[in-house]
């Protein structure tokens, strides 16, 4: 079977999940050896299960995550950063509308690919709040983003995980890009 095949989303998802969606999202089957990514900041277990009480969705260990991004959503958001000379995590805030205390740092990039098809969720991220705590400044949204529930890493092979100050080679999501998450942080800031 499929994993997700027989998930209803307009009856399992959680709300949070559901208000993440500008639009109620198309069901998707992705391929076995499709490449995924997201750009987060590394936490602990502890931090993750706080995390994950804050969007009041539970927390599994056993899961690698729900919210990732195409290759093309990834290149997209790339060149977006060069054109504008803004760091790529800011870019990737803006678009997914990612709150603070969801993602504090954005300074990793976890690349994964799928071992087996499955079903996902894909459409725009609805506008957002900076903060939970703070709502007066809204991200944008407005980029394609794919939830996948009940994903495991007995489901994925890790092609990356990155933190801040490995150079890397981003080839298998955009060919004629080389950086490191260092350079974005420094550009994000100004430097």
């Amino acid at each position: 079977m499929i994993l997700n095949e027989n998930y209803d989303f307009n009856r399992e998802a959680p709300k949070e999940v559901k208000d993440a969606f500008k639009f109620p999202p198309s069901r998707v089957r992705l391929q076995t050896g499709q490449k995924l990514c997201r750009i987060l900041t590394p936490v602990g277990i502890d931090q993750a299960r706080n995390r994950s009480r804050i969007h009041n969705l539970e927390s599994d260990p056993n899961e690698v995550g729900y919210w990732w991004m195409t290759r093309k959503t990834f290149s997209q958001f790339a060149s977006m950063s060069g054109r504008r000379g803004v760091g790529l995590s800011e870019v990737v805030r803006a678009k997914e509308a990612i709150p603070l205390e969801y993602s504090s740092a954005m300074n990793a990039l976890f690349i994964i690919q799928l071992k087996r098809e499955v079903y996902a969720f894909q459409g725009l991220a609805a506008p957002q709040p900076r903060s939970i705590k703070d709502r007066t400044v809204m991200l944008i949204g407005n980029a394609e983003q794919v939830w996948i529930p009940r994903l495991s890493w007995d489901d994925v092979f890790v092609v990356r995980f990155l933190n801040s100050f490995q150079p890397i080679n981003l080839a298998d999501l955009s060919p004629n890009l080389t950086v490191t998450l260092g350079d974005i942080l420094r550009a994000q800031k100004g430097r």
